[in-house]
């Protein structure tokens, strides 16, 4: 009798276990976002295109924009644990996080320019 309670109690543990690591696993798996590039990239365009800029400060602009872009999207992924894809790959079902990195992106650059 003894045994046979050692053998259930072994049992209901490794059951739990196994169902918490199924749920871990579920609650820790990144979600699937999305991002339009294009519509960040457009507004980029439009705005620097307003000011006669020379080719040099063009380049510094663009590869200033590029890098505080890509740093804003790489931030956003891990601060909230998701997967960021371009909008053009996904047909539908996915939540846009555009206006939420633009976001970020407006502060990288105007923290860089108060410096």
């Amino acid at each position: 009798m003894n045994m046979r309670f050692l053998n259930i109690l072994n049992l209901s543990i490794l059951l739990v276990a196994g169902l918490l690591i199924i749920i871990l696993s579920m609650a820790l798996k990144p979600k699937v976002v999305t991002f339009n590039q294009d519509r960040v990239l457009r507004q980029f365009v439009l705005q620097i295109s307003r000011n006669k800029l020379s080719d040099a400060i063009l380049k510094q602009k663009t590869e200033e924009f590029s890098q505080n872009l890509n740093a804003s999207l790489a931030e956003y992924a891990d601060k909230h644990h998701v997967i960021i894809i371009n909008q053009k790959a996904v047909l539908a079902g996915k939540k846009d996080i555009s206006d939420e990195v633009l976001k970020l992106l407006v502060k990288k650059l105007q923290a860089k320019h108060e410096k």
